[in-house]
């Protein structure tokens, strides 16, 4: 909903400085959000993932690891997995790597 709302603020012609005291973020991500496709329907949760928006997942790259693993060790608690992604240099938390294998 921010981005759309930071969009119309935009289209009706208040300053970037303004907009980003009104939705309490910085002037950098009122830029950016000014610079992404218009928001057509705020509700379209599909629609910010075709955009990317947020940052990239820092898990994503080991799924394949996580799905082997998942595959011979199905009942094998999540906290195990990022243990053993971590020996091998994984930076990612707990949290990202349990939405990665649901």
């Amino acid at each position: 909903m921010a981005r759309h709302r930071v969009q119309v603020f935009r289209a009706a012609g208040l300053p970037r400085t303004r907009i980003a005291g009104i939705e309490g973020i910085s002037e950098r991500s009122v830029r950016t959000i000014c610079g992404e496709a218009p928001v057509e329907d705020p509700r379209d949760v599909g629609q910010a993932c075709e955009r990317g928006v947020g940052r990239p997942s820092v898990v994503e790259e080991w799924g394949e690891r996580v799905a082997t693993v998942l595959a011979a060790e199905p009942t094998l608690p999540t906290v195990e997995i990022l243990h053993r992604l971590r020996e091998q240099r994984c930076a990612g938390g707990k949290t990202a790597l349990y939405e990665l294998s649901v």
